[in-house]
């Protein structure tokens, strides 16, 4: 999977392209698109992805408790508190890339991120 050309990229409310900046949900987009999978837009008002219940649409595949460490990269990460409120991907060597205001694209470790993470959504293609 490749990201790192991603990491340092701006921060943009409902960005969804690299060069004009990403969001959260734009990010995830942005990695599965270089996937050859299309996501549906779901970042605006009335977003079902706000809970992960309908992150990939008809796509859902498997979702996990926010306490399985069992990750494959590609896994979407949904962090907050009650209603998800961020996203990310899980990435290579226990790390998560989320776009975040103020800070544009980074990379996270897990550990730092899992007491937040609300669920973890693997689309059917990495099954």
């Amino acid at each position: 999977m490749e990201y790192k050309d991603l990491i340092g990229i701006p921060f943009r409310l409902h960005g969804r392209s690299p060069e004009d900046g990403l969001d959260c949900y734009g990010l995830v987009m942005e990695i599965y698109r270089r996937m050859g999978i299309e996501l549906p837009d779901y970042a605006y008002e009335g977003s079902p992805h706000t809970t992960g219940d309908d992150l990939f649409g008809e796509h859902q595949g498997h979702v996990f408790s926010e306490t399985n460490d069992d990750l494959k990269e590609g896994d979407v990460v949904v962090m907050g508190k009650g209603m998800g409120t961020h996203c990310g991907v899980f990435v290579k060597g226990n790390r998560v890339l989320h776009a975040k205001e103020g800070m544009g694209v980074i990379s996270s470790p897990w550990r730092v991120l899992k007491p937040f993470v609300l669920g973890v959504h693997r689309h059917k293609c990495l099954e």
